[in-house]
């Protein structure tokens, strides 16, 4: 016991010692990251990696689909929705317009009487009754074109199928009752003795353009960008 307590170990014995014991275990961790790296470890964790990689690419892919394909339906129910909501003033005036040929085709096979009741002018009239060709063809003019119009009012709302230049058509028939329903105002305006002549019907007629006009206007404006509208 002696003899040990009086050993004493240099420190650069101490030091050399240490280095040792530090390689080996340096000497190990190297040993098994080689074995961790070796070819056919990093060749399975490659694969491993790359088959990650491609079933989270898959599963990205295919919710991104049925992500487009649910918005793209939902896109579909908003515009078939906004379709059926706009095409209403384009159907109620369409009818109306339709009504209104009907009405001008009895005229033709009714007489005088009816073609007075509708405003006809004095001429018209007086052609009806001594029955020349002037009061039928006039009166059927206007009603083919009532036809035209109402037809292409319902082909616009997708209740018929597609007419060429319907809205065209229905834009310049918003615009041509628009004025004949300005055109009354005006002339009580200017004109001192208009109010003493003007009669209901001619009132009438003018609140029913404007009100016309004003239901083809707004459903063009409900179904701007679209072609004619397939009905559902």
């Amino acid at each position: 016991m002696a003899l040990r307590e009086k050993v004493h170990f240099s420190p650069l014995f101490l030091q050399f010692i240490a280095l040792l014991r530090g390689s080996a275990c340096r000497g190990v961790i190297v040993e098994k990251m080689q074995q961790e790296l070796a070819p056919a470890n990093v060749s399975s964790i490659e694969s491993r990696y790359r088959s990650t990689v491609q079933s989270t690419s898959r599963h990205t892919i295919s919710l991104l689909k049925e992500g487009s394909k649910a918005s793209s339906q939902y896109l579909k129910a908003i515009r078939a929705m906004q379709k059926r909501n706009g095409r209403w003033p384009l159907q109620l005036g369409g009818v109306v317009i339709l009504g209104a040929a009907v009405l001008h085709v009895g005229a033709v096979f009714s007489g005088p009487g009816l073609i007075a009741a509708l405003g006809a002018p004095p001429n018209i009239v007086e052609s009806a009754m001594q029955g020349t060709w002037v009061a039928p063809v006039v009166i059927s003019s206007i009603a083919m074109l009532l036809f035209l119009v109402g037809f292409a009012a319902l082909s616009t709302a997708g209740n018929i199928r597609s007419l060429p230049l319907s809205r065209p058509l229905l834009y310049a028939t918003s615009a041509v009752f628009m004025l004949r329903a300005a055109a009354l105002p005006v002339i009580l305006a200017v004109v001192p003795t208009a109010p003493a002549q003007v009669s209901l019907f001619e009132v009438m007629t003018s609140i029913l353009c404007f009100v016309l006009g004003g239901l083809f206007w707004v459903g063009l404006r409900r179904t701007r960008g679209q072609a004619s509208i397939v009905g559902s």
